[in-house]
């Protein structure tokens, strides 16, 4: 209904709506179905995501953001590699967020109470714990896991990934400046799992995660 600075102007106020949505698309897409709402936006998570690209460039050029040299701007790229994620496991194809059947973690007696896995100052090792499926259910088939974690004081760790029991991937982290890294993994073969659990080494220091991402094979 609209073009030009009208349109561009349209795009870039709908690029926090996106962000939300695409971030959580099976769960709203879920919504919708239940509730019997007619779905607002493009009908794949492709389309919508064409959207927000759409509006975030808009954005850039009109204010002219660099997010590389900014330092706190996500850059597309980011933003892309957070939604989606490329996979071996998963034959090439891209893999999308879900959400696990239940989540439990390790106790604390200190430290944020709204932080899941924390270990009080290093006594236990900290830990997570996805349950992928019930038992009734089929096996996730994963793409990968995305982790954010955080420390209190700011130090070496090490964290365990495992898949049903089993060993996947051991994250050794050396922090740099203060700053933690973003853990990726990705399956080289096709993966299943039922529980996916990440145990943090005991350190003089409490562990948490600022966010997990969990990703599946398909859209």
């Amino acid at each position: 209904m609209v073009s030009g600075d009208k349109l561009a102007r349209l795009s870039m106020s709908s690029t926090s709506l996106y962000f939300v949505i695409l971030n959580r698309w099976r769960e709203l897409r879920a919504f919708a179905g239940r509730e019997n709402l007619t779905w607002p936006l493009e009908p794949t998570i492709r389309g919508a995501w064409h959207s927000f690209s759409t509006g975030y460039n808009y954005t850039a050029k009109t204010y002219e953001v660099n997010p590389t040299a900014s330092g706190r701007t996500q850059s597309l790229q980011e933003i892309y590699d957070s939604i989606f994620m490329r996979s071996a496991g998963c034959n090439g194809g891209l893999a999308s967020k879900s959400l696990p059947a239940a989540v439990r973690a390790s106790d604390f007696k200190e430290g944020p109470p709204d932080l899941a896995g924390a270990a009080n100052l290093g006594r236990a090792p900290a830990w997570i714990e996805f349950q992928l499926a019930r038992p009734n259910q089929q096996s996730w088939q994963l793409g990968g896991v995305q982790a954010k974690p955080e420390m209190k004081p700011v130090g070496n760790a090490t964290h365990v990934l495992s898949l049903d029991g089993s060993v996947a991937h051991v994250w050794r982290v050396r922090p740099h400046h203060n700053l933690l890294p973003m853990l990726t993994w990705r399956p080289a073969t096709p993966t299943t799992a039922r529980t996916l659990r990440i145990a943090s080494s005991q350190q003089p220091s409490w562990v948490a995660w600022v966010s997990i991402s969990v990703f599946t094979c398909g859209d």
